[in-house]
């Protein structure tokens, strides 16, 4: 069951002469970790949630991602002209059972190196406004309902995965990859794919395998952009088709270009396949496979459909 809540921080607050305020869990960078280090921290300490940074979406870069140079703002300015501090909002949609919902009403959390006891607090989400005169909160909640407006963050609750940690694998060169991955060998490339993605996403999965001769990776690409997600919550894996391999080692570079400017979402592969070995074709496609690697096109390497003398025939003439 998916609950539409707010989680608030109840603590006392010393300027305004409040006993109790509610506010938004929030950290302050020190200079020694990035933001969504900071935020998971954060949640963990005053929340008792564990979060991966890959789960979080930063608001203020998904509104201000059309501003270009000095004009792009770094963050939310409370007082431009008084301060150069700035606030970096950050979302993340979890799905709770009920149980857990009331075991963390109430929660106490004692900072005691920063002298703070803070209490946790639910509140229903269409009520944030009404129970809270913190800015963060104001500036969150009317953030989020443009973004959605927008289609550039999906309705409340498409958004929700579990609470377990997705399961990874550490390949050769220390690099990991989701163990689970959505495969879209015949989905459409329609706006029903689109929808089939969307709800792969929605369902948890961050891995989708697609290949040239699928003809569904600029389908993939649209699904991913509309996701509201950074690029780099996603691992995405697509492939090279025979009939490059056989006209040569430029057709499978041009191949390649082709595959990430369909998907159009961050410039890169996280991993690249070999579709099937084309015999006399499959060395030469590698070693180009490897110069867009070098390049940055592409940041892990792998073989589909190899036989064991294929590999081996790989790994003497490769």
């Amino acid at each position: 069951m998916c609950f539409h809540c707010y989680q608030f921080t109840q603590r006392q607050s010393v300027p305004i002469g409040q006993a109790s305020f509610l506010e938004l869990p929030a950290g302050m960078m020190d200079g020694k970790g990035g933001l969504a280090g900071i935020a998971i921290q954060v949640m963990n300490q005053e929340c008792g949630i564990e979060v991966e940074a890959n789960e979080l979406i930063d608001l203020t870069l998904l509104a201000h991602e059309k501003a270009v140079g000095e004009d792009r703002p770094t963050g939310i300015c409370p007082s431009a002209g008084g301060c150069d501090e700035f606030i970096q909002i950050m979302y993340l949609e979890k799905k709770i059972t009920r149980e857990e919902l009331e075991i963390m009403k109430g929660r106490l959390a004692r900072l005691s190196n920063h002298g703070e006891v803070i209490t946790l607090r639910v509140v229903p989400f269409d009520e944030i406004w009404k129970v809270s005169a913190d800015a963060k909160a104001m500036c969150a909640f009317f953030l989020l309902e443009k973004l959605r407006e927008q289609g550039m963050v999906p309705l409340l609750g498409e958004l929700a995965t579990p609470l377990a940690a997705e399961p990874k694998l550490l390949m050769r060169n220390g690099n990991s990859i989701p163990q689970l991955a959505f495969g879209l060998y015949k989905v459409p490339a329609s706006d029903k794919g689109e929808q089939i993605i969307l709800d792969a996403i929605h369902a948890g999965y961050r891995h989708f395998d697609t290949a040239s001769f699928y003809r569904n990776e600029a389908t993939l690409g649209r699904a991913l952009k509309k996701s509201g997600l950074a690029r780099d919550c996603f691992f995405i894996t697509s492939k090279v088709w025979n009939d490059a391999q056989t006209k040569g080692r430029q057709a499978v570079r041009k191949s390649v270009i082709q595959s990430l400017k369909a998907v159009d979402f961050g410039g890169y592969f996280d991993l690249f396949l070999i579709h099937w070995p084309v015999p006399g074709c499959f060395v030469e496609t590698y070693k180009e496979l490897e110069m867009l690697h070098d390049g940055g096109k592409i940041h892990n390497l792998g073989l589909s459909n190899f036989s064991p003398q294929e590999y081996e025939e790989l790994i003497k003439n490769g």
